[in-house]
């Protein structure tokens, strides 16, 4: 048994590090580019600014749309709990 443990523990690892290394590979290069757009949005906001932001946040609908778009990729080989 405490091979199997041991086994487990091994896969476990494997599949860790595929991830990381996916992650790092391909998402977080698009979403540090789709990221450095908050750079251009005002972090001042005047009373009517701040009003429309929190109607309609440009940044954060395309930060998610982006963010959606990397994921739409990999869906099929995502548990469809984790997707949606």
């Amino acid at each position: 048994m405490a091979q199997f443990d041991d086994l487990v523990r091994k896969f476990d690892n494997a599949a860790n590090i595929g991830v990381e290394k996916l992650c790092a590979a391909a998402f977080r290069p698009k979403l540090k580019t789709s990221a450095e757009l908050y750079l251009d949005v005002t972090h001042s906001p005047t009373e009517s600014e701040f009003a429309d932001f929190e109607a309609v946040d440009p940044f954060m609908d395309g930060f998610i749309a982006s963010l959606d778009k990397q994921l739409a990729v990999f869906e099929p080989l995502l548990v469809p709990s984790n997707y949606q």
